[in-house]
């Protein structure tokens, strides 16, 4: 049985997967090896001091077509 909250999340973890899959790797984590945890490599402080998001994607906006996901 699934729990609300799994519902709510799915579609997002479906999304996170197919980027991943398709060679997206997150600016500021670096995946450990050997297991699915992440590990901090430093920037976002900085960045968000400067407010300087020079190189981040708009995650408000529009995800290009290909990262979408269709039912």
């Amino acid at each position: 049985m699934y729990h609300y909250r799994d519902m709510i999340w799915y579609p997002t973890i479906l999304q996170a997967r197919k980027m991943q899959e398709s060679g997206w790797k997150p600016r500021w984590f670096a995946k450990d090896k050997g297991s699915d945890t992440y590990r901090y490599l430093g920037g976002y402080w900085e960045s968000r001091e400067k407010s300087s998001w020079d190189g981040c994607p708009d995650i408000f906006g529009q995800l290009p077509n290909d990262l979408m996901i269709t039912d």
